[in-house]
């Protein structure tokens, strides 16, 4: 059987798709359906079935800018739009906001087949770019193939949970259970973290809690309140519908991980979890560490390590064996990197795709704007030369910084067909 197309969020062939492949929340179509209203976009997915191999692509499709659209002129009468119901027009796809890149259940089987399918049908689409960002730590991930157009970009982490679940396996009393567990954790930080981590869980003042949602308008304004004091692009200040719907929309899904001293909200950290099957190499899967907040003034005692280390303990109880922090901003080895490097995690190559899917549109773009700008992937976004989100991320171990950025390598990334165009920022 082949079944080869775009689909919509309510297809149940997208859910089929995941009962057959070892996924993340980002690829859920609740959670594409959220990324693709903070950027007034549209969710689809691209679905590729033939025979027993199932691959899926999720997007966030968005009208070209009016310059870029102006530009091009004219849909082609071959061009089709994005649902029964609506016109076709130029536009672009990216990953949604995280790590939903492409995934199968045939990794190294595939990609080559995927893409030149993906290709085609994105231009009858009226697609003229895709910016997709590969996941780095699930096995379902599509892998680098001779002639693709992956670029790494930087670096990842995530704390493997596996060793302090082997620790407590032959233990039956839960309080001595949770001592081992946390020892086993302690152990591989930094030395300096672990003693602001101690200090911290022997501070009876502060209380942990998980999932007590009437702390999500708090940690909604504490985080936009970290990226003011940042300078922090708007896209970064996710708005209370975002933060409610996110709670609403992927129950036992999001997680919110909640410190409270005398009653008032300190900080906190909003936690992804997912699970596919213990086939997978990740077992009972992926905890994703996805945003933080927390007063500036619990910074300096360690707050945010504290949280990291609690959160970590909550994926291990829970059966995940997986806890990824994410990486730098832009995957970069920066600020951000060097505190997530503390809890002496594993690294996961971070790799992005920049396809070009109609060479000839895309060029007539190039050659209309400034040189200075033509490092910009794709260049009708730059706004100025800013990039906006394209990672999945958190806050910085200072003040709580936006999450992960666009990347500052250069490398080629053209259409299947031709080797026209050097690319290098990420414009999403």
């Amino acid at each position: 059987m082949r079944d080869v197309g775009f689909i919509s969020t309510d297809d149940p062939r997208w859910v089929d798709a995941l009962d057959r492949i070892s996924h993340d929340v980002y690829h859920r179509p609740e959670y594409v359906q959220l990324a693709a209203a903070t950027v007034s976009g549209q969710a689809s997915a691209f679905l590729w079935r033939v025979g027993e191999r199932w691959a899926l692509v999720p997007l966030v499709v968005r009208d070209l800018p009016a310059s870029a659209s102006h530009i091009l002129g004219d849909i082609p009468s071959t061009i089709r739009g994005f649902g029964p119901n609506q016109q076709p027009r130029w536009c672009d796809g990216v990953s949604p906001y995280g790590y939903g890149g492409p995934i199968s259940n045939a990794p190294g089987h595939c990609e080559e087949e995927v893409f030149y399918d993906l290709m085609r049908h994105a231009r009858f689409m009226g697609l003229v770019t895709l910016f997709l960002r590969a996941h780095p730590v699930l096995s379902s991930a599509f892998r680098p193939f001779q002639g693709d157009c992956s670029i790494a970009i930087g670096t990842t982490y995530s704390i493997s949970l596996k060793e302090a679940e082997q620790t407590v396996s032959g233990e039956s009393n839960e309080e001595k259970r949770e001592e081992l567990r946390t020892t086993s954790l302690l152990n591989r930080y930094r030395s300096s973290y672990r003693q602001e981590i101690r200090k911290l869980l022997r501070d009876s003042s502060i209380e942990y809690s998980l999932n007590d949602w009437r702390h999500l308008p708090s940690f909604a304004s504490l985080y936009r309140q970290n990226m003011a004091n940042l300078g922090a692009d708007p896209s970064y200040f996710f708005s209370d519908t975002y933060f409610r719907d996110s709670h609403m929309r992927l129950p036992n899904r999001v997680f919110l991980l909640s410190a409270t001293r005398e009653g008032q909200f300190i900080g906190g950290v909003m936690l992804y979890g997912c699970r596919h099957n213990d086939q997978d190499a990740q077992g009972g899967g992926i905890a994703q560490y996805h945003l933080t907040a927390y007063q500036d003034e619990w910074r300096v005692k360690g707050l945010p390590k504290g949280l990291v280390h609690k959160a970590a303990l909550w994926a291990s109880r829970q059966g995940y064996q997986n806890f990824h922090l994410g990486g730098g901003l832009g995957g970069q080895n920066d600020s951000l990197a060097h505190f997530k490097q503390g809890f002496h995690p594993h690294p996961h190559h971070f790799r992005v795709y920049r396809l070009v899917t109609d060479n000839d549109g895309y060029q007539r773009i190039v050659d209309r704007l400034a040189p200075q700008e033509r490092d910009y992937f794709p260049i009708y976004r730059n706004s100025g030369g800013q990039a906006a989100r394209v990672g999945a991320g958190e806050a910085r171990e200072g003040k709580g910084s936006p999450p992960e950025q666009g990347s500052e390598t250069k490398g080629k990334c053209p259409g299947r067909e031709s080797n026209s165009h050097s690319v290098a920022r990420t414009g999403f």
